[in-house]
């Protein structure tokens, strides 16, 4: 997000300024809008990591209600045997709001991507 926003012009805000618009009126109305992909990449991009975090949830939850869906898909896993068919059913289940949030803002997403990556 930081290389995307370095690539805005400081011209923006200046001319901002000059037609007397405050700092918050610049920022909301100007700023913002320009950053939308960035804002919706960045988003994305940490929906993504931690919806899949499994270590620090497991770490910190001590009762099955306390449970996020990757640690209680672990249940299936015991020492007797995998329970295939549930833990993939489960799986696909827990991977389809990640799925359907990117499909959505995939054009903001690519954009924000590339927009942040280019210097000049």
């Amino acid at each position: 997000l930081r290389g995307f926003m370095a690539n805005l012009p400081l011209t923006l805000e200046e001319a901002a300024a000059i037609d007397g618009a405050g700092p918050f009126r610049t920022f909301f109305e100007i700023i913002v809008p320009l950053c939308r992909p960035g804002i919706v990449a960045t988003a994305v991009f940490v929906l993504i990591v931690t919806w899949q975090e499994f270590l620090f949830a497991l770490s910190f939850t001590s009762t099955k209600e306390m449970r996020t869906l990757p640690v209680g898909v672990n249940d299936f896993i015991s020492q007797y045997g995998i329970r295939y068919g549930e833990l993939m059913a489960s799986s696909v289940m827990i991977s389809m709001p990640v799925v359907a949030v990117f499909f959505f803002l995939q054009r903001q997403f690519v954009a924000g991507l590339t927009a942040g990556a280019v210097k000049g």
